[in-house]
């Protein structure tokens, strides 16, 4: 029975999505790293790219960060941690292979032909065998306790490097890979930050170009940055020539906040440039209803 002095808290998110978080929250244990993305096992790193964005722009927590989740705030992180995780393993090609190996070992294999034909497997070599594996283990471990000792000082780029080198030599224990996801995450997020304050400073310089590859490769790590999508959504048509990308990168920002008017411009500015001119027309109406002193949209506007 409901405690009547206990108050009710309204989330920040709908119904069909807490449904949809649980269920996916219940169904991660038993999803691998290729479903979890929805891709095939031979799918190619664009395709490990794709669906980690894809994901990622649904089950960031920092998406909700000014809404109320109640206990769904650590079910996101869970699952958020665990995408990250499926896609550092899999865009390494070396982890990838290790990780596909232990797919494959826990499928029941058919008898061997020696094992048909009666025959005895030979002892010679196995004692070789167990101190490689009595070896990588050990070095797997050593790079964990590094990882562990690292986060404890707050450096998150080196404890994900010992991490990454711990779930190389050890890719079936479990928790290896777990803190993968954990460690990275906090990695990328440090990364961002020293990637824009150098595309700053190329900026300043005046290399466009050059900040604009630095940018794109920040929102690579944390995909759920509306204003860093239009950053690079502007300085690539700052560029010229490749409208397609700028519109892109503006319509992820616009899917990240629908209501800032920046966004909308930047996505304007990119259709019209594609020559879809009745889109650019439609984001150029919705930039001045955002903002309707923005003369800068009410001249397009004529103009179209």
């Amino acid at each position: 029975m409901d405690d009547p002095n206990c108050e009710q808290v309204e989330l920040g998110i709908s119904p069909e999505f807490q449904a949809e978080i649980q269920t996916l929250a219940r169904k991660l244990p038993s999803l691998d790293y290729f479903e979890l993305l929805g891709i095939e096992r031979d799918a190619e790193n664009d395709g490990v790219r794709d669906g980690f964005v894809r994901l990622s722009k649904t089950y960031h927590p920092d998406r909700y960060f000014r809404l109320e989740l109640g206990p769904y705030q650590d079910l996101l992180k869970e699952i958020y941690k665990r995408v990250v995780e499926a896609h550092e393993v899999l865009r390494d090609p070396k982890l990838r292979s290790e990780y596909a190996k232990t797919l494959d070992a826990r499928k029941p294999a058919g008898p061997s032909l020696r094992a048909r034909s009666g025959l005895r497997s030979p002892h010679s070599g196995l004692d070789g065998l167990r101190r490689q594996l009595i070896g990588t283990a050990e070095r797997g471990s050593r790079h964990f306790e590094r990882a562990q000792a690292l986060a404890e000082q707050r450096d998150w780029v080196g404890a994900a490097a010992e991490i990454r080198l711990a779930v190389t030599f050890a890719p079936s224990v479990a928790e290896y890979r777990e803190t993968l996801g954990e460690y990275v995450s906090r990695a990328h997020v440090s990364q961002l930050e020293e990637k824009r304050a150098k595309a700053r400073r190329l900026l300043k310089r005046g290399d466009v170009a050059a900040a604009a590859v630095l940018l794109e490769e920040a929102w690579l790590l944390v995909p759920t940055e509306p204003e860093l999508a239009c950053e690079v959504s502007e300085l690539v048509f700052q560029l010229g020539g490749h409208w397609e990308k700028a519109c892109e990168f503006a319509q992820h920002a616009v899917s990240l906040d629908e209501k800032n008017p920046r966004y909308r411009k930047a996505l304007a500015r990119a259709y019209k440039a594609l020559g879809t001119l009745d889109d650019a027309q439609r984001e150029f109406q919705r930039a001045w209803e955002l903002d309707p002193m923005d003369k800068e949209v009410q001249a397009e506007l004529r103009r179209l």
